[in-house]
């Protein structure tokens, strides 16, 4: 059984910490950073930033010692219209958002764009990898409400409406880009300090922002739609023989047939689900696991790409330079040198 974070329990572990001197805590006007080891929980890490009024930045890390639920009952501001981008980069995390998606599963190479404002939540973090992720957290209002005609027009319906004074609450799904990737790589090893770091900060937002509205123009993301509670559980199960099989995956035919879905029903649920295809997801995760080995491990490059089911060497380095923005070797050299 997982362990139920109530802001109560929650409370009463971080009071526990404190007293032990396990919370580090460092504020000044605009950021704030917290180091803590919890019990029952582990280690977590947090940082965050105003960058400009209505534009923000927050990076989560947390190492959990087991299965975490937490929720949120919806009872914030139902008028709310900020939007949030959230990027996946490592950790499982099962989430329902009631009476907007059903189940869905938040997956590393993948990012949302959301404003749940009055929506009851729940999220199960899995335990066993550690759970990181990048959000920038955006007033549209302040950001964008001068905009009017053609140049309103570029953005996101969802943003449109809330501008306009029609914001409904939306959850949509779409793949982190590598030009995203690099962008967020350059978020988490920021280079510089005070004034200069918020500057650079800001400007990678903005240029997360521009990448975001340039491909909801050329793609618009993926509108979670509710799915049969039989239907999500034989999607998931797929999605388990795929990890089980990292080195021989099944066909897709078999694959529907092993969780008793016809093929058109699969294809279109595991991308209702995890927003991408089943094959796309194997493909992602397997570089995401190479790349938590590289930081992790002392392997070789070759070894860490057929531990993860990539034989051909040449085929694994091009696509991890693809998603991650360096060559496995070069990536292993950089963690290295920054250690």
């Amino acid at each position: 059984m997982p362990l139920k974070l109530t802001p109560d329990i929650f409370d009463n572990l971080w009071a526990e910490a404190e007293l032990q001197g396990d919370v580090v805590w460092t504020e000044t006007d605009r950021e704030e950073s917290v180091r803590a080891v919890l019990p029952q929980i582990g280690k977590l890490q947090e940082y965050g930033i105003e960058l400009q009024a209505g534009l923000s930045l927050d990076i989560r890390s947390w190492e959990l010692l087991e299965d975490l639920a937490h929720g949120d009952d919806g009872g914030g501001d139902e008028d709310g219209v900020d939007v949030n981008f959230t990027y996946h980069l490592s950790g499982k995390v099962q989430t329902n958002l009631y009476g907007l998606t059903g189940e869905i599963e938040e997956v590393v190479g993948y990012h949302n764009m959301s404003n749940c404002a009055g929506i009851s939540e729940t999220e199960l973090w899995l335990a066993g990898t550690r759970f990181q992720r990048v959000y920038l957290h955006l007033d549209p209002v302040q950001l964008f409400g001068n905009l009017t005609g053609d140049s309103l027009a570029q953005l996101p319906v969802e943003i449109q409406r809330s501008i306009d004074g029609q914001h409904r609450p939306y959850y949509r799904s779409n793949v982190t880009t590598p030009a995203m990737q690099q962008a967020i790589e350059q978020i988490l090893h920021c280079p510089y300090e005070g004034l200069l770091k918020r500057m650079y900060l800001q400007s990678k937002a903005w240029e997360l922002i521009t990448l975001e509205f340039e491909q909801y123009q050329s793609a618009p993301g993926l509108q979670i739609g509710q799915l049969g509670a039989g239907e999500i559980e034989r999607i998931h199960r797929a999605k388990e023989i795929l990890l089980q099989q990292l080195d021989n995956p099944p066909s897709l035919e078999e694959l529907a047939r092993l969780v008793e879905l016809n093929e058109c029903a699969l294809k279109k649920g595991f991308r209702q689900v995890f927003g991408t295809t089943a094959f796309q997801y194997l493909h992602d995760y397997r570089l995401e696991q190479a790349r938590q080995l590289i930081e992790q491990s002392d392997r070789s490059i070759a070894a860490v790409g057929k531990c993860v089911g990539f034989n051909n060497r040449g085929y694994f380095a091009a696509a991890f330079r693809k998603k991650f923005g360096l060559s496995p070797k070069a990536y292993q050299l950089t963690r290295k040198n920054s250690g």
